[in-house]
């Protein structure tokens, strides 16, 4: 997921969560942008293997990163992006100072790519999720218990407690009764989906990386693989988990008790054969 942020302010900060994502002046564009620098279909965001790359789409006054023209190009964070006379900043969201206040971006169905801050109406740190009035963040989808979840906030992480929910709250994809979010965390209220950012980050003992924070790593090893052609090739680095299968040792085809076994057999039975075969011949 990235954040795009106008230099000039214009517009109201934009987020990309879709694998296509197309800007221009036209309607239908997922951003539009009304200038007349800027091309009816100016160009268009495409995540290729965790990581979104530019592409221009013949646009008349053209596209540049980082004050170059280009026709196709990976984007990484903090990089200056202009199309036409219209400056833009691309942001990764779950980098240490790039969000300050506690957010949920929804990452599914028809809320996707929308934004809301995480707050209380008393200005508490504890805010309540769910399709009643009452509550500080409202989602009037019936899948949504009346009172759902309950987040309450601090400077490095959001705790969240299930508030009895029918549907579940699920953090990272695993049900939680009680848990702790860090900033690129997805957390889900049954069909809704958000991805959380904030100022904290997620500290070294925490075990496991969060996948937004995996999906930053293996952006910064790979931006410069996602236009193969345009730049030298690098393998790839995986970050597993001690128990993930990329960690485990495999045995060799043919090794194990039970292979030995088999093969004995093999060689019992063939001897059988040709004891046999003598006999007939010799009888």
């Amino acid at each position: 997921m990235l954040k795009i942020r106008f230099t000039d302010q214009r517009q109201e900060p934009v987020w990309v969560v879709d694998k296509s994502f197309a800007i221009g002046s036209a309607r239908g564009n997922n951003l539009m942008i009304e200038d007349l620098s800027v091309s009816p279909q100016h160009a268009r965001l495409l995540l290729i293997n965790g990581a979104y790359a530019l592409h221009d789409l013949g646009s008349e006054a053209g596209t540049f990163v980082n004050g170059q023209r280009i026709t196709q190009k990976a984007l990484q964070n903090g990089d200056e992006v202009r199309l036409g006379n219209v400056a833009l900043e691309i942001l990764d969201p779950a980098l240490p100072g790039n969000q300050l206040q506690w957010t949920l971006v929804a990452s599914s169905s028809w809320l996707a790519g929308q934004e809301f801050p995480i707050h209380s109406r008393n200005q508490s740190r504890e805010v309540k999720i769910g399709r009643s009035g009452h509550c500080d963040l409202i989602f009037p989808g019936t899948h949504l218990s009346r009172e759902h979840a309950l987040l309450t906030l601090s400077d490095e992480s959001v705790k969240v407690r299930d508030l009895g929910s029918a549907n579940g709250t699920f953090i990272n994809d695993v049900r939680i009764s009680e848990g702790i979010l860090y900033s690129g965390d997805q957390m889900r209220l049954d069909v809704y989906s958000f991805r959380i950012y904030g100022p904290g980050h997620r500290p070294a003992e925490a075990s496991g990386l969060a996948p937004a924070e995996q999906d930053a790593e293996h952006t910064a090893s790979t931006a410069d693989n996602v236009l193969g052609a345009e730049n030298t090739a690098r393998p790839k680095q995986w970050k597993t988990r001690p128990t993930s299968p990329g960690n485990r040792s495999e045995a060799s085809p043919g090794s194990g008790p039970y292979n030995r076994a088999i093969k004995m057999l093999a060689l019992l039975l063939g001897g059988a054969l040709v004891i046999l075969a003598i006999y007939l011949v010799v009888g």
